[in-house]
């Protein structure tokens, strides 16, 4: 259906020494300044890295910023229902639910059909 992840160590290092595990399903900037939430397939982790510097270390593909907060990516998206023509719930393979507000939802659209005719 989609790409699996791709095959790389159980942790990479960033360039700024920051440690991931490498099966990022999604990220969400955190309530302290300069710290990032980063949700991976084996579990969760805080970090001060930004959204570009995880995505790099990652490398995990395309994805795409799905609000002000929330990065996701779209080889981890399980399904999406449409919320009342305005929104996208979307099911990631670790069972977290996000939505995608009306302001991102055709750009989202429209990248992720992108995505899916790539693979």
């Amino acid at each position: 259906m989609f790409p699996p992840f791709a095959s790389f160590n159980p942790l990479k290092q960033s360039p700024s020494g920051h440690r991931f595990s490498t099966e990022i399903v999604w990220c969400r900037s955190a309530s302290k300044k300069n710290e990032l939430n980063v949700t991976t397939l084996t579990g969760k982790t805080s970090t001060s890295a930004t959204f570009a510097e995880t995505v790099e270390t990652l490398g995990v593909g395309l994805g795409m910023r799905i609000n002000s907060t929330s990065w996701i990516a779209f080889n981890a998206i399980l399904s999406m229902v449409p919320i009342d023509n305005n929104r996208i719930e979307i099911k990631m393979t670790n069972g977290d639910r996000l939505m995608v507000p009306k302001f991102r939802k055709h750009s989202f659209e429209q990248t992720y059909q992108l995505f899916r005719k790539a693979a």
